[in-house]
């Protein structure tokens, strides 16, 4: 049985109207999920949304910073601000953004592909 994550059913909460959107745990914290695209990443209490060239901007000018900017994979990752997080509104069309990014899942483990 899991563990209560209150950081993350607020987050689900938040997300519950965006169609297809769920949570599964991985070994760091849990990966947010549309369908088969990832998107987000929630990790010690932070979230971080997938980005790009074009919503990375947002990002920046709030301060946030990458999940991890050695990583190839996870430095397109940012944490969402806290003003964000307490505006429902706010934080699904965030969410929709980072969903917007076109991902390739990888077929191989190791084979990156995204944003």
């Amino acid at each position: 049985m899991q563990q209560p994550d209150p950081f993350k059913d607020t987050i689900a909460d938040a997300l519950q109207f965006i169609d297809g959107v769920y949570f599964e745990r991985i070994f760091y914290g849990w990966g947010i999920y549309r369908g088969d695209h990832f998107l987000g990443i929630i990790k010690n209490d932070v979230l971080y949304l997938r980005t790009d060239h074009l919503t990375r901007f947002n990002y920046l000018r709030a301060g946030m910073k990458p999940l991890d900017p050695k990583d190839h994979a996870q430095r397109s990752f940012y944490q969402v601000p806290s003003s964000v997080i307490h505006s429902p509104h706010e934080l699904e069309r965030w969410t929709l953004e980072a969903a917007s990014i076109p991902y390739t899942v990888p077929k191989s483990e190791g084979e990156y592909r995204g944003g």
